[in-house]
């Protein structure tokens, strides 16, 4: 509670850009796929898989949970992506942290391409 306080009065102070953390600049994304757990685990673990849904395949996945967790080197070497898998019944919610963008341009940057990308993988994970 108290971080946000000081993050939204830095924002509005000037003090601090939009998605900008103490190691670089952050974004979220979530949407929730119609698909198990399981199914959208292995979509991201599995290379064959990820190259029917993501453009950008290159990346190390320093260490994964199954089925729940995901820690990746991006394709930049610099930044970082956590991935988390919360099942919802027959559904799964899958929210991506991109951490240590280098600016707020990037940060935007990567908010769209992610949104892309999760379009994508609806429409493999549903053809």
């Amino acid at each position: 509670m108290g971080q946000s306080i000081t993050v939204e009065y830095e924002l509005a102070r000037g003090k601090r850009k939009p998605h900008e953390m103490l190691d670089g600049f952050q974004i979220s994304k979530s949407r929730t796929f119609p698909v198990s757990a399981d199914i959208l685990y292995q979509a991201w673990l599995n290379t064959d898989i990820r190259k029917y849904w993501m453009s950008d395949t290159n990346f190390v996945i320093r260490s994964s949970t199954e089925n729940k967790t995901l820690r990746i080197t991006w394709v930049d070497r610099i930044s970082h992506l956590d991935v988390y898998l919360y099942p919802k019944k027959e559904k799964t919610q899958l929210t991506i942290n991109h951490k240590k963008l280098k600016n707020n341009e990037q940060a935007e940057k990567m908010k769209v391409y992610w949104g892309i990308q999760f379009d994508q993988l609806v429409k493999y994970l549903t053809k």
